[in-house]
């Protein structure tokens, strides 16, 4: 793997915390095996309490762009009706592609 992340936090609808992890659950294992790898993932105890945080370990930007996304929806059936239910559960999501600093371990 290289050393490129991608971070999503995603802020979700009110309520949505709980549905918004189980469809994670199916969707989580399909990028896996496209080359994604969860490095972890949190959820805020205080503040936005509607907010989660992934990070994920990429081969390169181009594992983020929507192509990985079009390559594996139809081809498996979970993944497509797991995916577009995400749409309902996220108010706003911001990506940022990073690399680890020259101090990190």
């Amino acid at each position: 793997m290289s050393e490129i992340y991608l971070q999503a936090r995603v802020q979700l609808k009110y309520g949505k915390l709980g549905e918004f992890m189980k469809q994670m659950e199916t969707i989580v294992p399909m990028l896996e095996s496209k080359g994604w790898k969860l490095i972890g993932s949190w959820h805020t105890l205080v503040g936005n309490l509607a907010e989660v945080v992934d990070l994920w370990e990429v081969d390169d930007a181009n594992h983020v762009a929507m192509e990985i996304i079009d390559q594996v929806n139809g081809v498996d059936k979970a993944f497509s009706e797991a995916y577009p239910a995400l749409f309902d559960l996220i108010d706003v999501e911001t990506l940022s592609l990073m690399r680890k600093t020259t101090f990190s371990p």
